[in-house]
């Protein structure tokens, strides 16, 4: 056989060469499919076990579930996202964080999951991160109250109140019945040293909200500063009747005391506070300030400015970063010296 005859023989062959090369591509290709299909149908299964498990809040058992299908699936958005629900409803905020990111990334149109991903990062004093997550959640979704309150809310805990009063202002528009917006509302007039918007404001609160204990004790701060006493203590009594078990009430009262240049009833609302929360850091440097005043007006009685230094120095072992505490300590610890 000649050169000329083998390099036809060999391109009569190269066409039924090829038909066999696809059609093993081609069966590559269906099996391929079949696979992935039947490992879906296993991703999506763990996952519907999965959320029956987190309706009966069986915890455990739904992130074993939904770890399953990430190991089978790791772009199945869904499942990153009912396993940041699950270590949301769980207090694990970290864990949660990191499967709203994932979900965020997998499904940047997501409002559940930048939602509750700005709310995780609120959870964990991530304010700034909080701020880009709701943002976009509010971008999602121009018509959801409850994002523009957390969205206002992290603001003010980033110092932004102005961009705060907006995003407060439109969730108003959208829910104008809302307690907890209209006390938001309030703190933004308040920073703005706006008292008389923000009395509004906390007023409107309470109509909605008769029991709300935080926006009485702000709205009678106010009224103190105004010095209008007789509605402050009025507000904080009704507050003690709501939460007699409070702190905050007396560390308010003994504000209010302090203003009507009573430091013996400032006292004792102060120790009352700290009776009910012994690490309470205001309460503990209200002792001192009072103790220290009255022992000013009495200096021969140095158990009353021992009482004052004492509680700055448990504030301080409480938050060793109070400067202006450990000032005030230097000051008296050389004005009262002990007796020879």
């Amino acid at each position: 056989m000649n050169r000329s005859s083998l390099t036809g023989h060999r391109v009569l062959r190269r066409p039924g060469y090829a038909l066999g090369s696809a059609v093993v591509v081609i069966a590559v290709a269906l099996c391929l499919n079949g696979c992935y299909r039947a490992t879906h149908r296993q991703v999506v299964d763990h996952y519907v076990e999965a959320t029956v498990h987190h309706d009966r809040r069986e915890y455990d058992a739904a992130v074993e579930e939904l770890k399953l299908a990430i190991f089978l699936e790791a772009d199945f958005g869904l499942a990153h996202s009912l396993l940041g629900d699950v270590y949301r409803e769980t207090g694990q905020h970290e864990a949660a964080a990191a499967s709203y990111e994932v979900a965020c990334l997998l499904d940047p149109w997501s409002y559940h999951d930048h939602f509750y991903l700005g709310r995780v990062y609120q959870f964990l004093e991530r304010f700034h991160q909080a701020i880009g997550a709701l943002e976009r959640a509010t971008q999602l979704r121009t018509g959801e109250p409850r994002a523009f309150l957390y969205l206002g809310e992290a603001y003010l805990q980033t110092d932004q109140t102005a961009k705060a009063h907006s995003a407060l202002a439109r969730a108003a528009e959208l829910a104008p019945d809302d307690s907890a917006i209209q006390a938001a509302l309030g703190q933004t007039y308040a920073r703005q040293s706006k008292p008389y918007e923000a009395i509004r404001a906390y007023q409107r609160a309470l109509e909605i909200d008769p029991q709300n204990v935080d926006v009485m004790i702000k709205l009678a701060n106010i009224y103190t500063s105004q010095k209008r006493f007789a509605p402050a203590r009025l507000l904080l009594e009704k507050a003690l009747d709501a939460e007699p078990d409070r702190p905050e009430p007396h560390v308010a009262l003994a504000y209010t005391a302090l203003q009507q240049n009573n430091p013996a009833e400032a006292l004792q609302h102060y120790q009352t506070a700290i009776a009910r929360d012994p690490d309470h850091i205001k309460a503990h440097n209200g002792v001192g300030a009072a103790a220290v005043m009255l022992y000013l007006a009495d200096p021969s009685n140095r158990d009353l400015a021992q009482t004052g230094l004492d509680a700055w120095h448990r504030s301080l072992e409480i938050d060793p970063q109070q400067a202006d505490i450990r000032a005030l300590i230097a000051k008296y610890s050389r004005i009262v010296e002990p007796v020879p």
